[in-house]
């Protein structure tokens, strides 16, 4: 299994583009709108993107699968495989890995207007922000820099006091699809801030001519509950490996 150059990869672009569900993460690291690696062996791929989500499009044979198993312990970052292959499934799964499902979400309708609670201010996301947040679900996991995301990238902060309380933004967006994601600080949970910050995301993308999508692990009620106020519904399902 051999790593691509970047200058390689409109040549596997068809192929890339022939996973069905995630989309916009591979599609994003070989249009170069964000950082990955993509490795290739025969009739196969492993795209890497560079918050630890990877898919597996091709054919996946066992000794193209020992090599993904050797890279995914070689590294100590993250590799979260993504499969509807219950070959590769079973797999992992009889080498000790960790199997979950994820649900992927298209959107249906307009929700209503978020409601910003009284002495919270809305800002959009930009290079200050950027580095400013922390949590499970942020900026910087998923953009190397602030010019990164600046250029492809699109986000909104519902502040108290200039302190980040909830935010959304673009964790993947590949020019026709944007994937949403969402945090609140834990000070400021159960306000409906995660759905506001949301709300105006999805409004600003809609704007823009782009698909949102969202995705959740099947477990996250949470983010289901808000991504069907915010009017997506359940499309698809596949299997993670950790």
């Amino acid at each position: 299994m051999s790593r691509l150059g970047s200058e390689e990869y409109p040549r596997i672009a068809e192929l890339a583009g022939a996973v069905s569900f995630g989309r916009v993460y591979p599609s994003a690291v070989v249009l170069g709108r964000q950082s990955g690696e993509i490795y290739e062996d025969k009739n196969a791929l492993l795209i890497w993107h560079r918050c630890g989500f990877a898919w597996l499009p091709g054919d996946c044979d066992e000794g193209f699968l020992g090599e993904v198993s050797r890279l995914k312990s070689q590294f100590s970052r993250r590799m979260v495989l993504f499969t509807h292959d219950p070959r590769v499934t079973e797999y992992f799964e009889d080498r000790g890995a960790q199997v979950g499902s994820r649900l992927f979400f298209e959107h249906r309708h307009i929700p209503p207007r978020g409601i910003i609670p009284e002495g919270y201010e809305v800002c959009e996301m930009g290079a200050e922000l950027f580095g400013k947040l922390s949590g499970q679900v942020v900026p910087t996991q998923f953009w190397d820099d602030a010019e990164q995301f600046c250029r492809f990238g699109k986000g909104f902060c519902i502040t108290k006091n200039g302190d980040p309380a909830a935010w959304a933004f673009s964790a993947s967006c590949d020019g026709e699809e944007v994937d949403i994601g969402i945090m609140t600080a834990e000070a400021h949970r159960g306000q409906g801030l995660a759905y506001a910050a949301a709300e105006l995301m999805l409004r600003a993308v809609i704007s823009d001519g782009r698909r949102p999508v969202w995705a959740c692990i099947s477990e996250n009620k949470g983010s289901r509950r808000i991504a069907e106020k915010l009017g997506f519904e359940v499309a698809g399902e596949c299997r993670i490996i950790k």
